[in-house]
């Protein structure tokens, strides 16, 4: 630095390698600070600068390496959900197979009875059948009976 120099120039260098050192990045004040071993003013403010944007990066890193564990958590708690739903849905299903199966049985006895309730009604037309051809002929043989008895009382009136 010249003795020379005002502060008002010192202070427009100074933010001159600042803005040198934003505009080319770290790599570029890593070789700033190796170049000038001498040390100096120039070398400390960057060596500064350096530092903070190290921090500032490291300080970001760690919050993202936070956000991305608490967000392993949320996903573990969805995964965690997700399986007790997918289990509550497992559970849910094997109750309706068993209530299917179930209505299955009860329609399979159903049908039973109800072919046996058909057998026991065809029985039931069969016998009233049966009962109708007896009943014409319990007719027939009282109208037969009732013509002999009329004849009957026909001839006895005639021979007495």
């Amino acid at each position: 630095m010249l003795n020379n120099e005002t502060d008002e120039e010192r202070r427009a260098k100074y933010e001159k390698i600042l803005a040198t050192c934003e505009e080319r990045g770290m790599e570029f004040a890593k070789n700033f600070i190796s170049r000038n071993k001498g040390g100096g003013t120039e070398v400390v403010l960057v060596r500064n600068w350096l530092s903070e944007k190290l921090k500032a990066a490291s300080d970001l890193e760690e919050k993202r390496l936070i956000e991305s564990v608490e967000l392993a958590k949320r996903n573990v708690i969805a995964a965690e959900s997700s399986a007790d739903a997918a289990k509550l849905a497992v559970d849910e299903a094997a109750k309706a197979n068993l209530l299917a199966s179930q209505a299955l049985n009860h329609a399979d006895k159903a049908n039973e009875l109800a072919t046996i309730s058909n057998g026991l009604a065809s029985e039931a037309n069969s016998q009233s059948a049966w009962a109708r051809s007896e009943s014409k002929t319990a007719n027939k043989i009282a109208i037969c009976a009732a013509i002999i008895a009329l004849v009957s009382v026909i001839t006895q009136f005639y021979t007495n």
